[in-house]
């Protein structure tokens, strides 16, 4: 049968963003694990099955390296399958892998950010989104304008923590987070 038929889904979208080794892809498999539907999109092939979900990894010995898009097209095609079935959140992790040069994102995956609650058209239940990135400030800004939760850990990189500065979180801060500890956002009430 089809899984993603079955409990609604909320549609939320939010965030996770921190250096390698802080605790984000825990974070993230938590989250997958809470949602009635996870479509997981795992180019490091770090995480197992969500229960009631799915997993997408890319074919083995593929690497990618961050701003080369080399899973920009099954990130698309991933993102499209989710926003035509609806009832599901789409979970990126390492969304850096998916983003080409010049912040140039899969237009299916902007679509679920943008318009996610109302897909697919007509339906009762929407698409939702987590994206988790080492890098976030290579990723497009319009992404981050969307996300209501953004879960921040600790970010080390300059540039890095100037996106942290421009998205109200307390950059500064964010340089000592021990690992597995990090800041909540909640950007819909403007709450830290």
């Amino acid at each position: 049968g089809d899984r993603m038929s079955g409990s609604p889904v909320t549609t939320y979208r939010a965030g996770i963003v921190g250096a390698s080794g802080t605790g984000k892809s825990t974070l993230l498999w938590a989250l997958c694990c809470a949602l009635p539907c996870a479509v997981l999109f795992d180019p490091q092939r770090g995480h197992g099955i969500p229960p009631d979900g799915y997993r997408i990894r890319p074919r083995l010995g593929e690497r990618s390296h961050d701003g080369d898009g080399r899973y920009f097209d099954d990130v698309n095609a991933l993102a499209r399958l989710a926003s035509t079935t609806g009832n599901c959140t789409l979970v990126l992790d390492e969304a850096n892998t998916c983003v080409r040069r010049g912040q140039q994102a899969p237009p299916a995956l902007t679509r679920i950010l943008n318009e996610g609650r109302h897909l697919p058209e007509g339906a009762p239940t929407g698409v939702g989104a987590v994206i988790c990135a080492r890098q976030p400030a290579e990723l497009p800004v319009a992404w981050w304008s969307q996300v209501e939760h953004l879960f921040a850990f600790r970010l080390t990189n300059p540039r890095q923590l100037e996106w942290a500065r421009a998205m109200g979180l307390p950059h500064r801060a964010l340089l000592r987070l021990p690992r597995g500890h990090f800041f909540h956002a909640d950007l819909r009430a403007g709450a830290l």
